[in-house]
């Protein structure tokens, strides 16, 4: 699946510069209230992966009060470099992206997750 367009810099849920190694919580972003229509959420691993086993669990969420947050997609378990995308209508005015990270000295060279404001093609 190719992207067609870049990420929405103002929907940026997650922008790492160097290796993730452990969980990340990104910030909670303003979305303004509930999704109209779907989103194309996209995550994007680069660089080395290194460590025995290693796997990110990403998970995008939800919240109307940056206490209480739900989940809205969890992505398919990220092992290796390359990019995933789905589509989903999200609920509540705040979003983070949760990635959990696992396995035995896991380092995964750069991660970006946000929304593509281009969709997929």
């Amino acid at each position: 699946m190719k992207t067609a367009g870049a990420f929405d810099k103002e929907l940026m849920l997650i922008e790492t510069t160097s290796a993730m190694t452990s969980t990340t919580t990104g910030d909670a972003v303003d979305f303004h209230g509930d999704d109209f229509y779907e989103l194309n959420y996209r995550a994007v691993v680069g660089g080395t992966i290194s460590g025995t086993t290693p796997k990110i669990v990403l998970k995008i969420q939800g919240s109307d009060d940056k206490v209480t947050w739900k989940d809205i997609v969890t992505f398919p378990d990220i092992t290796e470099a390359g990019e995933k995308n789905i589509k989903v209508r999200g609920k509540g005015r705040y979003r983070r992206a949760v990635a959990t990270v696992s396995g035995t000295s896991p380092s995964f060279g750069w991660v970006k997750v946000g929304v593509s404001a281009g969709g997929v093609l």
